[in-house]
């Protein structure tokens, strides 16, 4: 005759200790604070290792895997990607994030060696400020001599930081 599953019996997912409240307060694990020994170490130690796998086994599973990484990212891409809206990035974004920009701000820093322009401090959070503003000047956009270092209390104090270049074009 086949048992009877009873209230106390083993249930897949089910914690009996703790009522299925893995990490609520006042469940304090019995082993806590208690050091493992060196044996004990050891064997984890080893169990972790674990075979190397053959050379057959190693190319089945190239494989298998092959391909699997590009299908996720290709399916995450563009328009495939949950939250497409059309290729709206706003072109100053778009231009800001190309590798272009990132090194004419690397030559700018290394011009400037590192060093605000303004009150001269040496590394910290430095910025690459455009002389003349990069939304009224594209052509000046990558232009070096149109580049200078600042930290970021300098760069908040000159008239092309933020919002001010919005009133120069208001004023232009």
């Amino acid at each position: 005759m086949p048992r009877r599953a009873t209230s106390t019996s083993f249930k897949k997912g089910h914690i009996p200790w703790c009522k299925g409240k893995k990490y609520s307060t006042g469940n304090i694990p019995w082993n806590k604070g208690i050091p493992h020994t060196e044996e004990a170490k050891r064997n984890m130690s080893l169990a972790s290792k674990g075979k190397k796998k053959s050379d057959e086994m190693r190319r089945k599973l190239s494989l298998t895997n092959k391909g699997r990484s590009n299908f996720w990212n290709r399916l995450r891409k563009g328009k495939n990607h949950w939250n497409w809206k059309g290729g709206i990035t706003p072109i100053g974004q778009a231009i800001r994030n190309s590798m272009e920009y990132e090194q004419w701000r690397t030559k700018v820093f290394e011009r400037d060696l590192y060093t605000c322009q303004d009150c001269g401090q040496i590394g910290g959070y430095l910025e690459a400020d455009h002389i003349k503003p990069f939304s009224l000047f594209p052509k000046l956009r990558f232009d070096i001599n149109n580049g200078r270092t600042l930290c970021k209390p300098c760069h908040k104090k000159t008239p092309t930081y933020g919002v001010n270049v919005i009133k120069m074009k208001v004023s232009i």
